[in-house]
């Protein structure tokens, strides 16, 4: 009897993904899971360190699935989902990796809470130094359904979507799936849409999961298409909230603090955006909106940003 099943994506990242494996297998106090790779036509060694690796770890319940063209990571995690067999499911970026007591801390709150999702904190690993930026400086940890999704949706608090163990009967029965036709964007979509299928929730306490910000992910090389493909995946999110107050709560929040990114992103990385006038208006608009709401008004780099976005 398998109690979690563990999905992970892979496509190019032979740099860490036995990394991301060796911090799964030596989880402490926990062994009841199954892990399910899906190789999403990765061009570099990674397919070949994975099947290695399987090849040296027998006792491990391991899968390995190919897709036979590049897919996105929503179309690998569906898989993954599809094939589990655990009671939950959580799910491991091939950047990143996994606290030794994740799984322990992880199931015994889910289960003895009797929860549909529980999540916890992520720290972020820097390239500088490794340089590790802690959770809880930046975030809090709100503790009713009601405080989650305002505060999530208000991007008030955040956490990962695979800092998080689900029950997979709730996402199957609720149609949860990860959106197949967006390769940016798409973790945030499918956060809410669990979020806004009222979920008994809980939290763990404790940053857990340890995200990988030096690596080339998709959020650090980003373009034109994965900019449009987040909007997409906001407007879907948006048109899926009900309550009026909400909604508003989202656009000045989430959506805002996501706008402002992309065009900050944007700047940094010194690419033009080659999209229709009315989305770099909106996206110009509610970039303003997040600005006020942070008090960065007078920062000299918010100008240089939004007269970048303006002028390219």
């Amino acid at each position: 009897m398998i109690d979690i099943s563990i999905v992970i994506p892979i496509y190019n990242c032979e740099d860490s993904i036995i990394d991301c494996l060796n911090s799964v297998v030596n989880q402490i106090q926990f062994d009841s899971y199954e892990i399910i790779l899906i190789n999403d036509s990765s061009t570099d060694s990674s397919y070949k360190k994975v099947c290695h690796f399987i090849n040296e770890h027998p006792e491990i319940q391991l899968s390995l699935y190919s897709n036979k063209e590049n897919k996105g990571p929503g179309y690998s995690r569906n898989i993954g989902i599809k094939k589990a067999v655990g009671n939950f499911i959580c799910f491991c970026d091939a950047d990143d990796r996994y606290d030794p007591y994740f799984l322990k801390y992880m199931y015994s709150t889910i289960v003895s809470a009797c929860k549909d999702i529980v999540y916890c904190g992520y720290n972020i690993c820097t390239s500088k130094h490794g340089t590790i930026i802690h959770y809880e400086k930046r975030w809090h940890y709100p503790d009713r359904f009601n405080k989650i999704i305002d505060a999530y949706l208000q991007s008030k608090m955040h956490f990962s979507h695979a800092g998080a163990i689900y029950r997979r009967s709730f996402i199957v029965e609720n149609n949860l799936f990860y959106d197949e036709s967006c390769c940016c964007g798409e973790d945030i979509e499918f956060i809410c849409n669990i979020l806004l299928s009222n979920p008994l929730c809980g939290y763990v306490n404790k940053s857990l999961y340890y995200y990988n910000a030096s690596s080339s992910s998709i959020t650090e090389t980003m373009n034109t298409k994965k900019i449009i493909d987040s909007l997409n995946a906001l407007d879907r999110i948006l048109k899926k909230i009900n309550s009026t107050n909400l909604k508003l709560k989202f656009i000045i929040g989430r959506y805002a603090s996501l706008s402002y990114h992309s065009l900050e992103i944007s700047y940094v990385q010194k690419f033009k955006m080659d999209i229709p006038f009315s989305i770099r208006y909106r996206l110009i608009m509610l970039s303003i909106i997040y600005i006020i709401r942070k008090k960065r008004l007078f920062y000299q780099e918010t100008y240089k940003i939004l007269s970048y976005s303006i002028f390219q």
